[in-house]
């Protein structure tokens, strides 16, 4: 049908007669009929959707068809045309503008509640993440007061020596720590380690290894024999974690430090009344990851005036706009205050770290001083 409407249209721009085209178009109105019939079935059947907007839509169709169709009738019976679809057209044109507003009305009555739908969905989640967020603030904090009573707190009670620590965490809890072990009245055990990474994980490594520390101190005090036995202890527990550890033993009475080094930065030691400075120079695996490795150890002479630095890689390392505090830094504060407590010295450091980083710490940092007296 659609084909011989088209056909007949190309008809019609061909040059032909006047009587010729009348012919043609009384052929075109007789083949609208069949069309206006199909249109208003069409029409019917959009209409069964039960939609306000559906109904008024094919409404105004089926007027215009009813128009169009009773133009058509009148047009071939008599010859005449009172134009009655311009009118059905126009009611049309009427019915879908109060469609289009009915429509935006509608739509913006669902925006608006599916909008007030999802506020309250995202301030009943943002409860929920505040909850559980004050919750997991709640667990950390209590973290970070057990790791703080992991740590001791008073210096050992020894004659001829101080000792001064701090720790500051990247965040609540960290990798970081030390530990020590009075062996008498001339003799201290120190550890120091640095599991890489922070926070929790890291927290609870760190507290495993302390626990080893304290339970194989129990049975030797020499600091490669204490590194050797922690790392055969740990090898099939912490494998996937890098640790570094420095372990030294102090003993006043023979005036000597032995040291031990599992992949820690080398302490250093500087005296105030010479002054002079100088790195221990030892080397070993970090702890975990080469079975039956023997530790090896190094023994200096220790003078009174001797400060003996030991640190963790966050202090040598805290950054900003791409350079590090470095070991050159934590020398000159050193130097610069030999004059002052170890306390007020370890206070020096502190302040000089952070006002470098901007007070945003990349790593746990963690150092301890000794002082021969």
């Amino acid at each position: 049908m659609l084909a011989l409407v088209f056909c007949i249209a190309a008809i019609n721009l061909l040059p032909i007669g006047i009587a010729d085209r009348i012919i043609l178009l009384r052929i075109w109105e007789v083949l609208l009929l069949p069309l206006v019939f199909f249109v208003i079935r069409g029409v019917y059947r959009a209409s069964r959707i039960f939609k306000r907007e559906a109904l008024l839509l094919g409404l105004g169709f089926l007027i215009v068809c009813i128009a169009g169709l009773i133009d058509i009738l009148i047009d071939v019976t008599s010859g005449k045309n009172i134009y009655l679809t311009q009118y059905g057209f126009l009611f049309l044109m009427l019915l879908s503008a109060v469609t289009v507003s009915a429509r935006n009305a509608i739509n913006e009555q669902e925006l608006s509640e599916l909008t007030r739908d999802l506020e309250k969905r995202v301030q009943i989640r943002t409860e929920e993440i505040n909850q559980k967020n004050y919750k997991l603030q709640e667990d950390l904090f209590f973290a970070s007061q057990l790791q703080g009573h992991l740590l001791p707190k008073d210096p050992p009670d020894l004659h001829g020596l101080r000792l001064h620590p701090t720790y500051l965490p990247m965040e609540q809890v960290g990798g970081d720590f030390y530990d020590w072990v009075v062996i008498d009245q001339d003799r201290l055990l120190l550890f120091v380690a640095d599991v890489a990474g922070h926070g929790v994980p890291a927290a609870l490594v760190s507290s495993m290894v302390k626990v080893q520390f304290r339970e194989i101190a129990k049975d030797t005090f020499r600091p490669g024999a204490v590194l050797s036995r922690m790392n055969d202890s740990l090898i099939h527990l912490v494998s996937k974690y890098y640790i570094t550890a420095s372990c030294a033993l102090i003993d006043l009475k023979t005036q000597t430090i032995t040291l031990s080094s599992a992949g820690h930065p080398n302490p250093f030691v500087y005296n105030v009344n010479v002054p002079q400075f100088q790195f221990f120079k030892v080397r070993g695996s970090i702890l975990g990851w080469r079975e039956s490795f023997v530790y090896p150890e190094v023994e200096e002479s220790l003078h009174p005036g001797d400060r003996i630095i030991f640190y963790t890689d966050g202090v040598t390392e805290a950054r900003t706009d791409g350079k590090m505090f470095g070991e050159s830094s934590l020398i000159r504060i050193v130097q610069s205050s030999r004059n002052k407590s170890i306390q007020e010295l370890a206070e020096a450091i502190q302040i000089e770290i952070l006002d470098f980083s901007d007070s945003e710490l990349k790593d746990d940092i963690t150092y301890v001083i000794l002082e021969i007296v």
